[in-house]
């Protein structure tokens, strides 16, 4: 990027791309988004714990992240309704995240039956992690 006028100051000072920044820019672009899932999914992590907590029903935590994630959504739906049919960044904006979070209900949901259809729903009945896996556990602590 350089500048329209190299003298001037001040904030509507004037840029243009330069022809190596625009070969980049192009680059950067068209190069897809690494799709890895993040190394800790915090709600993954919160079902997972309680699934090995006595006490804690997991279908009631389930329903809680649910409900919060649906008022979530309702509020993103209304920002969109609200604004301008001009403005096409907000709503791509609010539509990724509308589907973002429609994605974790749609997780929870799953979750929730596959939790239900476990003869026993209790601590006990959590898969054992396997005594190799275990180790590798309490090493990186």
């Amino acid at each position: 990027m350089e500048s329209d006028d190299p003298e001037g100051e001040g904030p509507h000072k004037g840029f243009r791309i330069t022809p190596a920044g625009g070969r980049e820019l192009d680059q950067w672009l068209r190069t897809p988004p690494e799709t890895v899932p993040p190394p800790r999914d915090e709600l993954v992590i919160k079902v997972l714990v309680a699934l090995s907590v006595p006490g804690v029903d997991v279908h009631e935590l389930i329903q809680v992240h649910r409900r919060h994630l649906v008022e979530l959504m309702q509020h993103y739906t209304y920002l969109k309704a609200e604004a301008s049919e001009h403005d096409v960044g907000l709503a791509l904006v609010v539509d990724a995240e509308l589907f973002r979070l429609e994605a974790v209900v749609r997780w929870l949901d799953a979750a929730d039956v596959r939790l239900t259809s476990l003869p026993a729903a209790s601590p006990s009945a959590a898969p054992a992690v396997p005594a190799r896996r275990r180790r590798r556990l309490e090493v990186g602590r």
